[in-house]
């Protein structure tokens, strides 16, 4: 179960990646509407979630019973810039993060998926569920991303 989720993970960061990396340059900040995030949006939001994603792991690797530190995807635009920042910088943040993590997750021991995390609402999370969440983050985003291309 534990390798057919770490390939999920990889699938779908993967699939994001190839399509950020298709959209021209100069549709990379359109957005279907005022109230929807461009694509560059939307690749500035993978690249600080998977930040986010791959300290979960390493701490649940590394400590035992770490808390996991929810984040406030809500400000992060008007926080982190997203207008001033490089969809090119975020897509390689990804791929970056995605390879250095799928090449740790890959080598650990079987015992380890089962490290515990604590978050403040879901309570106790294993090592899989986290990687479970970020692959499936990855893929709901992947399906943003197609409708933010169709839209614009």
């Amino acid at each position: 179960m534990t390798k057919s989720l770490l390939e999920s993970y990889q699938k779908n960061g993967q699939a994001f990646i190839e399509l950020a990396k298709s959209i021209p340059a100069a549709k990379l900040s359109l957005a279907p509407d005022a109230n929807s995030w461009s694509a560059s949006f939307v690749i500035h939001h993978m690249a600080d979630s998977e930040m986010h994603f791959s300290t979960r792991f390493l701490f649940a690797l590394a400590d035992d019973k770490p808390a996991v530190a929810p984040f406030n995807e809500d400000i992060y635009p008007i926080r982190l810039n997203y207008e001033k920042r490089s969809a090119q910088a975020s897509i390689a943040a990804i791929e970056g993060i995605q390879l250095g993590i799928f090449d740790i997750l890959k080598n650990i021991p079987d015992g380890d998926w089962q490290r515990i995390s604590i978050h403040p609402e879901a309570g106790e999370l294993s090592l899989s569920q986290l990687i479970e969440k970020a692959g499936s983050h990855s893929l709901a985003h992947l399906g943003q991303l197609k409708e933010v291309i169709a839209a614009i």
